[in-house]
């Protein structure tokens, strides 16, 4: 859980980009954000 939270954080401040896609398995990418 502790990477989750991390990564919501880095979000929500911009440093982060999360995309998710509608697959099986589950896939989600995240990338540099802009901030």
């Amino acid at each position: 859980m502790m990477l989750t939270s991390s990564l919501n954080e880095l979000e929500e401040c911009g440093i982060v980009h999360w995309e998710s896609y509608n697959e099986v398995p589950p896939k989600v990418e995240y990338s540099k954000g802009i901030a």
